[in-house]
């Protein structure tokens, strides 16, 4: 029947389209910015925090991912007292640093060395 073999043909192709759009693309905690779940904030060596703002559950431990740009996390506003890494001049370079944030709410951090590196995480 020919009327058949274009109606599979194109049945064929919307469904490789839509799992392809389906598994591709940038969904929330992979590591992009604008925003997600991740539970490793990406220091970029472009001075930036990736993603942010990022979202979390309680008790979540995040980690900060360091690369050759030396960053280092100041913590500006916090629902409870959480330790910086590093400070001042102090940055690191490679491997990571984590936290466990166990109080809902919004922490506000920065990077002291490089000024205008902020980041956000929404603790929920």
């Amino acid at each position: 029947m020919q009327v058949t073999r274009p109606l599979l043909c194109l049945a064929i192709l919307s469904s490789a389209a839509l799992a392809s759009a389906c598994g591709s693309g940038t969904a929330p905690g992979n590591g992009t910015s604008g925003g997600g779940h991740s539970l490793i904030i990406d220091a970029d060596p472009a001075l930036v925090f990736k993603p942010t703002p990022d979202t979390v559950a309680s008790g979540d431990t995040v980690q900060f991912a360091w690369h050759a740009v030396p960053h280092n996390v100041v913590w500006d506003a916090t629902p409870a007292a959480v330790a910086n890494i590093g400070g001042g001049d102090t940055g690191y370079t490679s491997g990571d640093s984590s936290r466990v944030l166990t109080v809902p709410g919004t922490y506000a951090y920065h990077c002291d060395i490089h000024d205008g590196m902020t980041g956000v995480i929404v603790v929920q």
